[in-house]
Order: structure tokens, then C-alpha cells, then sequence
């Protein structure tokens, strides 16, 4: 039996993890820290949570799959402690440093949350999360996953916001992988872009990869399905 840690993403906490957790739950023991009310200075900071909590939960070694920031702190962990990780997944992440666009962006992010508060930018911003036609078609999906984050603390946010944007490029990271290395790839995604983590396939020395036509940014929620089965396939990958 493994140890499988899913590290939710950023506007988000580990209950988006929940039918992925009963799908493997019988097979391994799965884990789903919850860092979205901490206010860290940095990603480096973040792994370092997360260490401590896999510390306080006596896992020694584990299989890391990270949605977006969780992909990018699963990536900061790696660097730091490689060899307390069998397998490594980046689940709609990507190991480029942000662009000075996306920077700007982030920038502009944090004003809206400073000047009009969490709920607000939380209402324009989780739909994006999602491809256009799938939030178009399950306004119900929207909705449960607003109501989920709604009492986010808004310097956790921010703080996240920042984080992030600051984070270092960590292609070498997936270059020097000594455990395979899972990418689930949105192709609508409207947060990372599937052309860049299309590109990163082929950096590690064992790899396996789930390309989602006409998915965005939440493969766990808009095809659950495929999601699980590219895991489990990935899972037998770090068995050996």
C-alpha cells in the first residue's frame, strides 16, 4: 500500500479532492493537507508546511500529485526532498516561472482582492477555473464550488497570490526526476497553458501524461474519470 498525497490548488481546499480520494482510498492510503487558510511568504515556504505535515502524519515517502499551486509547491518539495517522493504529479501545474504578463496579472489580482475583498474576486475567478462550455453547462458545479471557498481569509489569498508569482523556474527539477512524473493536461485550460506542459513531457526520464480535450483547469471535476484512470496507471508506474 502507498502513500498518495493530492495537494489542492490555489482558490480551493482539499474537499475538491474528495471523489478522487474515494477511488483510490481502498488501495492506498490517501492524504489531502488543507493549506488554504495559511498566509505563507513563499512557495519554498509552503513546501515546508507541507513537510512539517507530513511529518506530523508519519509518511517518510509518498506518491505527490499537486493541482496548479499545489503542483508548484509538489514541485518545491522535490527540489528540496527528493528522496522522500516516489512519484510526482502535476495535475493542470507547470514548472515555468510565471511570465512578466502573468506577474502583472497576479498583480492585478491582489488589488481587486485588497480594494473589493475575497468574495468578489473569488466569484470572477473560480468560473475560470473551469473550460468555457463546462461552466456555461453546470452553473450548478460554479455555484458548489464558490459556496466551498467562501469563508477563504482573504490574506491567505493574497499571500498565495504572491507566492506564486514569485516562484522560480524548477524545469530542472523534472530533468533530474529520479521517481516518474505524472501530467494531466487541460487543453482549454485558461490558467497554465496546455502548450507549455505539452513541452515538459519530455523533460523527465520516466513519464506519463493524460492530455483532456476541451478541459480546463479542473480535470477533477470535469473528467473525474480519465483523471482516475491515468492516476491508477501512474500509481503501478511508482510501485517499481
Amino acid at each position: 500500500m502507498q502513500t498518495v498525497v493530492l495537494l489542492h490548488g490555489f482558490g480551493e481546499n482539499a474537499s475538491v479532492w474528495d471523489d478522487l480520494t474515494e477511488a483510490f482510498s481502498l488501495e492506498n492510503r490517501v492524504l489531502t493537507p488543507d493549506y488554504s487558510a495559511q498566509a505563507l511568504p513563499s512557495v519554498e515556504a509552503y513546501a515546508d508546511w507541507l513537510r512539517d505535515w507530513l511529518d506530523a502524519q508519519q509518511v517518510a515517502r509518498c506518491v505527490l500529485i499537486g493541482h496548479s499551486m499545489g503542483g508548484y509547491i509538489a514541485l518545491a518539495f522535490a527540489e528540496q526532498y527528493p528522496d522522500r517522493l516516489r512519484g510526482l504529479g502535476l495535475f493542470h501545474s507547470t514548472a515555468y516561472a510565471d511570465t512578466e504578463e502573468r506577474r502583472q496579472k497576479r498583480l492585478a489580482s491582489i488589488e481587486v482582492l485588497e480594494e473589493k475583498g475575497a468574495a468578489i474576486f473569488l466569484e470572477e475567478f473560480i468560473p475560470k477555473m473551469y473550460a468555457e462550455a463546462f461552466a456555461e453547462h453546470r452553473p450548478q458545479v460554479i455555484a458548489q464550488h464558490l459556496e466551498s471557498v467562501r469563508e477563504l481569509p482573504i490574506q491567505a489569498l493574497i499571500a498565495a497570490m504572491r507566492a506564486m508569482r514569485e516562484r522560480p523556474d524548477r524545469r530542472a527539477v523534472l530533468e533530474k526526476a529520479p521517481f516518474p512524473v505524472l501530467f494531466i493536461i487541460g487543453m482549454a485550460d485558461r490558467s497554465v497553458s496546455p502548450q507549455d506542459s505539452l513541452k515538459q513531457v519530455a523533460l523527465p526520464a520516466r513519464a506519463h501524461d493524460l492530455v483532456l480535450e476541451g478541459v480546463g483547469h479542473s480535470g477533477m471535476t470535469e473528467a473525474p474519470e480519465a483523471c482516475i484512470i491515468a492516476i491508477r496507471e501512474f500509481l503501478e508506474m511508482t510501485e517499481n
